[in-house]
């Protein structure tokens, strides 16, 4: 129940800072979006929790927009278009030109090269391996996705799950 408490509470954190940027307390908004991504960087152990993430990730680049930063925006875009390539950014979230430029983070996203990997988890024999919150397999498991940052999430009976994001580069390395 603790885990699903902190998806809770980023949920929370996204709700209070857009009440704090609409009030123009963009800073402390920034404060807020901040601990969020920490937080919800460490729940990706939890089923679900990469979406919750790539939301945090949208509501920063929003933010970073708005304080006219721009490589922060460039940069939460492309990390949120690399674990959820399908995740639209609708008009009714954010300025035309920052819609265009996560369109723009998506296109480049799915031109990047492939890049494998094997995921092992030695000593949880029948372990569950979920990229981005998609079954992939039962370690060890070779994984081959897009170049980029990726969510992967090891499962296995009687044990703790564990979640990491890692970057995925062509050529073949653990991750």
């Amino acid at each position: 129940r603790g885990r699903v408490d902190e998806i809770a509470g980023i949920e929370r954190a996204i709700t209070e800072a857009q009440t704090l940027a609409a009030n123009l307390e963009e800073a402390a908004a920034l404060v807020r979006l901040s601990s969020a991504e920490a937080s919800a960087r460490d729940v990706l152990d939890v089923p679900g929790a990469v979406a919750w993430y790539v939301e945090v990730e949208l509501e920063l680049a929003t933010l970073a927009h708005q304080l006219d930063q721009p490589s922060l925006a460039r940069a939460c875009l492309a990390r949120a278009a690399s674990l959820a390539p399908d995740r639209h950014l609708h008009a009714a979230e954010a300025p035309p030109d920052l819609v265009a430029r996560h369109d723009a983070e998506r296109s480049a996203h799915r031109a990047r090269p492939l890049a494998t990997a094997t995921v092992d988890a030695p000593g949880a024999p029948r372990a569950a391996v979920f990229v981005d919150d998609v079954a992939v397999g039962t370690a060890p498991v070779r994984i081959e996705g897009v170049s980029g940052v990726h969510a992967i999430r090891v499962e296995a009976p009687g044990l703790l799950p564990w979640g990491r994001l890692v970057e995925l580069s062509p050529g073949a390395r653990p991750p």
